[in-house]
């Protein structure tokens, strides 16, 4: 479980460097929604990674509040955390290359 939250981590970090580039002078919002901080940059993702988003934001939700961490270890099998892992790893890259 703690791997899920962790990638979560990850591309909420980089979607609030986006969210920094597209808002200069600004302080980015306190809030773990991938969808909402992506929809507040200028990125413009393809349908398929929107969807990826809404997935990886499962796993903040489901970890960061402990009445719903019960879901999550059900969900995160060692076969569902794996089959994930390139989920993330492209979503990771993306967000890397288009901070060029």
């Amino acid at each position: 479980m703690m791997t899920l939250f962790c990638w979560h981590l990850c591309i909420e970090k980089l979607l609030k460097a986006h969210w920094v580039k597209d808002n200069p002078g600004d302080i980015p919002p306190m809030i773990h929604n991938l969808t909402y901080l992506q929809k507040q940059t200028q990125l413009n993702l393809e349908q398929g990674m929107l969807e990826d988003l809404k997935v990886i934001n499962f796993w903040n939700i489901e970890g960061r509040y402990p009445d719903y961490q019960r879901g999550l270890y059900q969900t995160a099998t060692k076969e569902y955390v794996t089959g994930k892992k390139t989920l993330v790893e492209n979503a990771r890259l993306c967000l890397l290359e288009k901070l060029q």
